[in-house]
């Protein structure tokens, strides 16, 4: 085998172990955010199940309570963890788009749940935090948007032109 068949089948194996790679990079990132909208979906239609429920649950005067198998205080606490899981979703668009999420240490920004079952505390975007990063999300959408109009005018009259050229021609 000569040298420079070696180099050529050596650069493509190269190319395909990191094609295999980024493949399996874009197939994990994706079926995170499946399991991540599967997860928001569920725990959404748990917590309408929840409020229908209680809804319907009879109301005891004499104990002034609902007469109900579901707890009022997990219905809180779901919406919370919906609100870990928007917090998720705005941090990744927030790194796609290069934009800093508000600091975790300025008070009113961030707020911290202490579940029994999780140590780690996790934190999510109050309203004042959505109220700072919020408009950037929105900028960097509508400045990609514009730049992607803008290219579009562009392709098509180009070929807009290149199609009168060809008529005329003919």
């Amino acid at each position: 085998m000569s040298r420079r068949n070696y180099r050529e089948r050596n650069k493509l194996a190269v190319f395909f172990s990191n094609l295999w790679v980024v493949l399996q990079e874009r197939m994990s990132t994706v079926w995170v955010c499946i399991s991540v909208e599967w997860e928001y979906a569920v725990i959404r239609a748990r917590i309408w199940r929840g409020y229908k429920e209680l809804d319907a649950a009879r109301y005891d005067r004499e104990t002034g309570q609902f007469q109900s198998l579901i707890d009022p205080q997990d219905l809180n606490q779901g919406e919370l963890h919906l609100n870990v899981i928007k917090t998720m979703k705005l941090r990744r668009l927030a790194d796609r788009f290069h934009i800093q999420m508000p600091d975790e240490h300025e008070p009113g920004n961030y707020g911290t749940i202490s579940w029994d079952d999780d140590r780690r505390e996790p934190k999510y975007l109050t309203a004042e935090g959505l109220r700072k990063l919020l408009p950037l999300i929105r900028a960097a959408q509508k400045e990609r948007r514009d730049a992607a109009g803008f290219w579009f005018g562009v392709i098509v009259g180009v070929i807009g032109a290149l199609t009168g050229l060809v008529s005329v021609l003919n």
